[in-house]
């Protein structure tokens, strides 16, 4: 299901664009969503098969160690998961209006700044976990096997952040299930390991740590190479991956807030976890394993909630560059009836439908900037010239060549 018009020159974008905005609202946003929805499950599943494993092959401290090491894992996995969400939606805007040149600045800032966040990140919590763990009040043996998982599960952070990034970008992109068709085979892949690394090769905790980096790692390679072979506009050759502060100081504005958005109840989680330890590791074992039941009634809205925010941004663009174009086509109408003395219909369309297309393209452009704000990162006003670029993109034609030959007409 595509959401924007597509770059290549011999497809014709406007049905695909007309099927988003003229579609039955329920139905688009179930089958956007239902990919995102079974994606969140599965990702849920790769902590429930850790625990399983280790519960099985290792015993209760071990257990232990996992279930501790949870909630300052999620705290990372959140602010991964939020600023995706959030880059993503500056993307479905840029997808939306078809500007896929500066989609790529955009991509390319996004993709350097987030990796390098995401490494210091990693290794502050390399760094202070096992004394956070201790102010805690963690047992020692527990928190040493916590420390031992985390250290590789942080290690292989970034990771993470690239199949999230990528996966954010196909979304925005108007494709939902291969982002999922991905994780399916990449959590499939990760139960096998589990048994294998512990159960097998006896590797201990650090076997599942490593078995999670590793799918992780086949998931961010499988999304980075369906982009480089399948979306030309969200491919970045080498030349093109620069980092732009000023654009970077527009994608955090977006970033930061969804970022946080999604760790603020982990953040809560693992206070909790603190003020439940001098209950016994049993109890803090206990309390994250029905956070992880409690992580699965959530994946519904949390899917739903992110298929809307790429929705609704992207579609708004699709119909003010649609809406545009029909105002080009309506004013070369009006002045071939004008040359030909039809004044009827001249009237009819420049204080009519004429009147009527605008009246929509400022209804919509007033709820992008209600929704954007002073900050926007797409401009919400459609001029002569962005809908010459949108109309030769489409063709292959130039703009200025077809205009003189309506007029000519």
């Amino acid at each position: 299901m595509a959401l924007m018009p597509h770059p290549h020159p011999h497809h014709h974008p406007r049905g695909d664009g007309e099927a988003i905005l003229n579609g039955a609202p329920l139905p688009t946003l179930l089958t956007f969503a239902f990919p995102i929805i079974l994606g969140n499950i599965f990702q849920q599943l790769y902590n429930i098969v850790d625990a399983m494993v280790v519960g099985k092959f290792l015993g209760s401290i071990p257990l232990g160690g996992i279930s501790v090491a949870a909630p300052m894992m999620d705290i990372v996995n959140a602010l991964i998961l939020g600023a995706t969400i959030g880059i993503g939606v500056l993307a479905a805007q840029l997808c939306g209006a078809g500007d896929w040149r500066r989609l790529k600045v955009t991509h390319s800032t996004a993709l350097i700044g987030g990796t390098a966040i995401t490494a210091v990140v990693s290794v502050a919590c390399i760094l202070l976990g096992g004394p956070v763990l201790r102010a805690q009040g963690t047992e020692e043996a527990v928190c040493q096997q916590a420390m031992a998982y985390l250290r590789i599960i942080f290690g292989g952070m970034i990771f993470c952040y690239l199949y999230n990034y990528y996966a954010s970008m196909l979304r925005s992109y108007g494709n939902s299930r291969v982002p999922f068709v991905i994780l399916l085979v990449s959590s499939t892949l990760h139960a096998l390991l589990d048994v294998l690394l512990v159960g097998v090769l006896k590797m201990g905790i650090q076997g599942v740590a490593l078995s999670t980096v590793s799918c992780q790692l086949f998931s961010a390679v499988c999304c980075m190479v369906y982009v480089h072979k399948r979306c030309p506009p969200l491919a970045l050759k080498r030349e093109e991956l620069l980092f732009r502060p000023d654009e970077g100081k527009r994608v955090l504005a977006y970033a930061w807030a969804a970022a946080l958005q999604q760790a603020v109840v982990c953040i809560g989680r693992f206070l909790i976890q603190g003020m439940l330890s001098g209950l016994g590791t049993n109890t803090v074992t206990g309390y994250n394993m029905g956070m992880r039941a409690e992580a699965f009634l959530l994946c519904f809205a949390q899917g739903t909630a992110a298929a809307l925010a790429v929705l609704g941004y992207s579609t708004q663009e699709v119909s003010v560059a649609l809406k545009g174009i029909d105002v080009e086509n309506l004013k070369l109408e009006a002045e071939r009836a004008e040359r030909e003395g039809n004044y009827e219909r001249v009237a009819e369309i420049r204080y009519g439908r004429l009147k009527a297309l605008e009246n929509d393209i400022a209804a919509i452009q007033k709820q992008l900037h209600n929704a954007q704000g002073d900050d926007a990162m797409v401009r919400e006003e459609v001029t002569a010239d962005d809908i010459a670029e949108v109309v030769s993109r489409w063709t292959g034609i130039p703009v200025s060549r077809m205009m003189q030959s309506e007029r000519d007409k």
